[in-house]
This record gives structure tokens, C-alpha cells and sequence, in this order.
């Protein structure tokens, strides 16, 4: 991670099997120590890796770590060559459950992100398991590169996506979470999440490495395609729909041609936002 222009990110796409004793464990550390042998700096696993993705509140409360959890930090241990992103079902100090992600490098939790945007749609519950984050968080790695991170609906969400690059991130972790089924018949969650990765990647000129789970999680079934997304909206790599670990080097150089290109992020307006957001909640507009 010495080069400060280019950086080595991967995405690893593990399979689903929570309460298979070490099995998630174990599909970590293989991932990590196969990305160190692939001179990976940046790796990105799915939505609640470590613990598993909850169908329930039991099931979540079954699951949940705290951030200091001696699982999370002998992962931390094992990234000694890199910054891994690591999803998990967190239990707060106030016995809350959070749905969140962990940057850990070198033996140490650099930060912990809590989604903020809970999908309560569809099949989706998670409004009736975890209490949301309150704020964006981001990190430098150690190359110096300031990398943010949203937890899949919060991708969704253009105000956060905005936000992150109003931020102005060099790349952006997506750990997610989605089956074929999840929103229903007529919405295909594949086709979605490629048209919006692209989309925020373009727009922003910020690089995406976001990564899903494969198999089953009950009738449903994650359909994988994790993705790492360059500057330019374009597929660097893409997963199928099996366990799979890829790589893609982002170049800052590229970034920054790419925001001088398209200078989207130069021509955001916040003060405006901030005027205007502020007179929608004051007459009550910004609930729907």
C-alpha cells in the first residue's frame, strides 16, 4: 500500500452460512490471506460478512458482536497487508442492535460505520431489527486515500450518496446484502444495482467497490455480482454468482481526470440544499 496513486481493491463474494460455527470466520481468512497474496490494499466483504445477514430480530440478537469482539480483531490481525472492510450485526453499549461495517488494518478497528437507511419494504424488516446509524463515517487509508462507505439501502439513498461525494471520497466500500426476491415481482435487484453503481460512479467520479453474498437465505437466494466501478461508471470487475474473489486497480490519476471531465462534484450546490431541505422540514414536507 506504498503507492499513493494506485491502489489494488478487491471484493470478496463469500456464501451465505450463518450459525455454521467458524465458517464465516474461516471464509475470511482465506479471502484475506489469498488477497495479500494478490498485493490487494483495499478489500471490501459483503453486508453483515462476519455474522451472516439476520431474516429476524431473534436471529439478530443471536448473531450480534460487539466492535471490539475478538473475531473482528483477529481479522484485523490477519489484514496486516491491507484495509478490510468487515459487515457484522453490532450490538451497541445501549444493548442496541446496529447493522454495520468495520474498516480494520493491522490489529486495529479504524472506524465502524452503522446503516442508516433500514429497508422495511418488500421482504425486507430491517426497520424492525436494528436502531439506524446517526451520520455518514469515512476513513484515510494509509495510502492517504479518504474512503467512505454505505451499507447497501444507504447507496440507495441519493442524499447519502451526495454526501459522500460532497466529501469528496477517492472510493466508496458498498458492503450489500440482496437476494433475487427481496423487493418483489417486477424489480430486478441485479439489474438495479449495476445501473446504480454506474450511475453514482459517473456522476461523481468515484470509484465503487461493493460486494454481495452468494446462496441461499431461506426461500430466497443472493444472486452475487459483487463489482468494483471506476471513476468513469465503467465495470473494472465483476463477480457471477459463485464464491469469488476480484480485483481492479484504481489509478487517483484516472479520478481526478475524471472529476475534471465530468465536474459534477466542483458543482454541487449545499447551500442551496441546506436552504431549501430546511424549509421543507419546517412546513412539514420532508415526510412523505
Amino acid at each position: 500500500m506504498d503507492n499513493q496513486d494506485l491502489l489494488r481493491c478487491g471484493a470478496a463474494q463469500i456464501a451465505h452460512r450463518p450459525f455454521a460455527g467458524d465458517a464465516l470466520l474461516n471464509a475470511h481468512l482465506d479471502m484475506i490471506a489469498s488477497a495479500a497474496q494478490k498485493g490487494v490494499g483495499f478489500l471490501v466483504f459483503p453486508e453483515c460478512s462476519l455474522t451472516g445477514y439476520p431474516a429476524d430480530l431473534q436471529q439478530a440478537a443471536a448473531m450480534a458482536l460487539p466492535a471490539d469482539d475478538a473475531q473482528i480483531l483477529q481479522l484485523a490481525e490477519a489484514s496486516s497487508e491491507m484495509v478490510s472492510v468487515i459487515g457484522f450485526v453490532e450490538r451497541g453499549a445501549d444493548d442496541s442492535l446496529y447493522n454495520a461495517m468495520a474498516w480494520v488494518f493491522r490489529g486495529a478497528v479504524m472506524a465502524v460505520h452503522r446503516k442508516i437507511n433500514l429497508p422495511t419494504y418488500g421482504r425486507l424488516v430491517e426497520g424492525e431489527i436494528f436502531a439506524p446509524g446517526t451520520g455518514t463515517t469515512r476513513i484515510h487509508l494509509p495510502n492517504g486515500w479518504q474512503c467512505g462507505g454505505l451499507i447497501c439501502a444507504d447507496f440507495w439513498d441519493p442524499g447519502l450518496a451526495y454526501l459522500s461525494a460532497l466529501a469528496r471520497d477517492a472510493v466508496l466500500a458498498v458492503p450489500f446484502a440482496s437476494t433475487e426476491e427481496a423487493v418483489g415481482d417486477g424489480f430486478s435487484n441485479a439489474d438495479g444495482w449495476l445501473q446504480i453503481l454506474r450511475n453514482h460512479a459517473l456522476v461523481y467520479g468515484m470509484p465503487v467497490v461493493a460486494s454481495n453474498w452468494t446462496g441461499a437465505f431461506g426461500d430466497m437466494r443472493f444472486w452475487g455480482g459483487s463489482a468494483i466501478v471506476d471513476a468513469k461508471g465503467d465495470i473494472a470487475a465483476c463477480a457471477g454468482r459463485e464464491p469469488d474473489l476480484i480485483l481492479a486497480d484504481i489509478a487517483l490519476a484516472d479520478t481526478e481526470a475524471a472529476r475534471r471531465r465530468l465536474p459534477t462534484i466542483r458543482d454541487l450546490s449545499p447551500a442551496i440544499l441546506r436552504a431549501e431541505i430546511q424549509g421543507l422540514m419546517e412546513h412539514d414536507y420532508g415526510d412523505p
